[in-house]
C-alpha cells in the first residue's frame, strides 16, 4: 500500500466517527504500541478497536451522554421552575430541548465525552 493509498484510507475512516471516537482510537493505539513495544500504525488500531472495543466503547458513551444530558435537563427545569416560583415540568424540560440539546450533545461530542468526569458547561453551548 502507497502512502497516498494509506492517507486515503485514514480520511474515509475519520469520515466514518465521531471526535470522542477518534480520540479513543488514539488512546487504543498508544495501548496497543505500549503493550507490543513498537509504534501500532493508526490503521491498525483503528482496526483493532472498531472489531473488539467499538461496540461496549459506543454503548458506554451514550449511556454516559444520555445520563449528562438528563442531569441538564433536570437542571434547567429546577433554574426555570424557581424563577417563576412553580414547577414547569414538561414544557421546561421541552424547552432545553428546543434551545440547548443539539449545541449540548456538539459540545460533549467535542469536549467531555471521553472524560468520565468531564461535563460541557453550560456557557459553552447557551445561545
Amino acid at each position: 500500500m502507497t502512502s497516498e493509498d494509506t492517507r486515503e484510507r485514514i480520511t474515509d475512516m475519520t469520515r466514518s466517527i465521531t471526535p470522542a471516537e477518534m480520540r479513543a482510537i488514539e488512546r487504543h493505539q498508544r495501548l496497543l504500541s505500549q503493550e507490543a513495544q513498537r509504534d501500532v500504525p493508526y490503521e491498525e488500531a483503528y482496526d483493532d478497536w472498531m472489531a473488539n472495543r467499538a461496540v461496549a466503547w459506543r454503548e458506554a458513551h451514550q449511556a454516559r451522554l444520555l445520563a449528562r444530558q438528563r442531569e441538564e435537563m433536570l437542571r434547567h427545569k429546577w433554574i426555570e421552575s424557581e424563577k417563576v416560583h412553580r414547577d414547569l415540568g414538561r414544557d421546561a424540560l421541552l424547552d432545553w430541548i428546543a434551545k440547548y440539546a443539539a449545541p449540548w450533545r456538539e459540545a460533549f461530542e467535542r469536549e467531555g465525552a471521553d472524560d468520565e468526569n468531564a461535563f460541557p458547561p453550560a456557557a459553552r453551548y447557551s445561545s
